[in-house]
């Protein structure tokens, strides 16, 4: 793991105690789902156990939070993160895909998901992370 750089699941019930760093540095991300989540709909998913939410802390101070699931594919078991945020990403992006990787071998997952913008492709590769496809969406408007 990246030296000086410690990551942890936050039990639900103290969601609360590091829930202002949470908007921070998570909100850019939900405000980018452009309507389809608000910052409440996730912290009602990680209240319900639906979501975990992971810190990233460089000595006491956290940089980063992000967010994984487990979806049962038909045929598949799948690591998701659907929530990532922070400050200095290379100071902790290759600890962060290092405890993904072990908590979905812990989980049976046998693959990790993640969607974002296009920029994360560049930053991905360079892990072994391969892009399979591309969201477009188009907004419909009354008449």
């Amino acid at each position: 793991m990246t030296a000086g750089v410690r990551i942890s699941p936050i039990r639900p019930e103290f969601i609360g105690v590091v829930w202002p760093e949470v908007v921070r540095m998570l909100g850019p991300a939900v405000k980018r789902s452009n309507g389809r989540f608000t910052l409440d709909n996730v912290q009602g998913e990680i209240l319900r156990g639906e979501l975990v939410l992971w810190m990233v802390l460089s000595d006491k101070t956290p940089i980063a939070f992000y967010t994984t699931r487990i979806s049962d594919y038909p045929s598949r078991r799948a690591m998701v993160i659907d929530w990532l945020g922070g400050s200095d990403m290379e100071a902790w992006l290759d600890a962060v895909v290092e405890t993904m990787e072990d908590h979905a071998k812990t989980n049976r997952c046998e693959h990790l998901e993640f969607c974002g913008r296009f920029g994360w492709k560049t930053v991905l590769a360079r892990r072994g992370w391969n892009a399979e496809y591309v969201a477009y969406r188009k907004e419909l408007s009354d008449g």
